[in-house]
């Protein structure tokens, strides 16, 4: 959060506090703000709410401990189901195909691994270690990537093979979407105009 945030996290603070018949004052919210700068005025407002539903602890006044609790373990949850969306399109689309992620953070991570085409060829052990570095990748990344970052599909065998030939001319490239519809995965086919899909993936 920064300066601008002060006056909507003193609403939402103070709002919280009003449920369980307390009052905060200036002091209170200040060293408040301060321990939660570190995270987003929506992570903090997610936080709180996380907090006032939970069975365990959400009969008590929020404290910044508490939000920054729950922000963590929403964070673990997000990573943990991006990982799923991986491992399914892993298996679902294969290395041929160029896949986007609803997600855009999920495409950062796997450039940072290598890359689409070289973690779809990657056996089930080394699966099993990509898994804990994603999710650090992606946990760190949750707190460091601008929400503008833009989302672009992550290129295939098939796209790496034309990138100098027919696809520069076509208007669209095929690639298979990935995404969340409840708890579960899902995947179509859309088309995307080329110069979305960057040319120096997967080399």
């Amino acid at each position: 959060m920064n300066e601008v945030d002060k006056i909507e996290f003193a609403r939402i603070w103070s709002a919280t506090w009003s449920l369980y018949d307390k009052a905060v004052n200036d002091d209170i919210l200040s060293l408040s703000f301060e321990a939660l700068r570190p995270y987003s005025i929506d992570q903090v407002r997610a936080g709180l709410t996380h907090h006032v539903q939970a069975v365990n602890g959400g009969q008590f006044a929020p404290r910044p401990a508490d939000v920054i609790k729950h922000i963590f373990g929403n964070q673990n949850d997000q990573a943990n189901q991006a990982w799923i969306q991986v491992d399914y399109a892993i298996r679902h689309v294969g290395a041929w195909n160029s896949v986007l992620f609803e997600d855009a953070l999920i495409a950062e991570v796997i450039y940072g691994l290598g890359g689409w085409v070289k973690l779809c060829k990657s056996n089930e052990r080394l699966l099993e270690q990509i898994s804990t570095r994603f999710i650090e990748s992606y946990l760190h990344l949750q707190t460091t990537l601008s929400p503008a970052n833009e989302n672009v599909p992550l290129k295939g065998i098939i796209d790496n093979c034309n990138r100098n030939c027919n696809s520069k001319n076509a208007k669209s490239i095929k690639v298979i979407k990935i995404y969340q519809k409840g708890n579960h995965t899902q995947m179509k086919t859309v088309r995307v105009h080329p110069a979305l899909v960057p040319i120096t993936l997967d080399q």
